[in-house]
């Protein structure tokens, strides 16, 4: 296996958490120096080998996979948190606007021409 990783922050569902949770401590218990990260790519990897057989997933991973796409309000609330951590991540990285002088006509009107650098 190659050695090359990419961070990524991700949104998990909270079932999908306490499944990373309990893969967590099996690897713990086993021994092994796991971290949450450690715990989403075991589970990951054997999802993908599994997937990768000639059969194909199971009849009921593959069902609850669909199952999970089709709940829109589940992927709406996930979705809607990815978008909140990069509209976060976004923040902390933006520059910061410049503060200058609002112009007397645009103050008056109660108008804010917002940021325009």
């Amino acid at each position: 296996m190659s050695t090359e990783t990419i961070r990524r922050t991700v949104v998990l569902h909270s079932a999908v958490d306490a499944c990373v949770r309990k893969a967590w401590q099996v690897l713990i218990d086993a021994g092994f120096e796991a971290t949450y990260s450690m715990a989403v790519n075991f589970m990951l990897v054997g999802h993908a080998t599994d997937a990768s057989r000639p059969q194909g997933l199971s009849d009921e991973a593959r069902a609850s996979m669909w199952d999970f796409a089709a709940d829109g309000e589940t992927v709406r609330h996930v979705n809607i948190q990815d978008h909140l951590v990069m509209l976060g991540q976004l923040l902390r990285d933006a520059e910061p606007c410049p503060l200058r002088a609002v112009p007397a006509t645009v103050a008056q009107h109660g108008m804010d021409p917002g940021c325009t650098t």
